[in-house]
């Protein structure tokens, strides 16, 4: 991992459970056959702090500065 301290945790899984995790979150587009494309899916970063039950997400591929306030802030 780069730079990931103690604390951090990085999701795998298996395709079936990250697409039911995806669901879960609301990452998904409501018309199937939209979201069944998978050029139309967006680069997501879900971050949070389970400890304090704060959550949020964000583009993934935005400005890296900004990416690392918004994870800063929920800790």
């Amino acid at each position: 991992m780069i730079g990931a301290g103690p604390g951090w945790m990085f999701l795998t899984g298996s395709l079936a459970d990250l697409e039911t995790l995806r669901h879960k979150l609301g990452l998904y587009e409501l018309d199937p056959k939209v979201d069944a494309d998978r050029t139309q899916h967006g680069a997501v970063l879900v971050y949070g702090n389970a400890k304090a039950g704060r959550w949020s997400s964000l583009p993934a591929l935005g400005n890296p500065e900004r990416i690392a306030a918004a994870v800063l802030r929920v800790r």
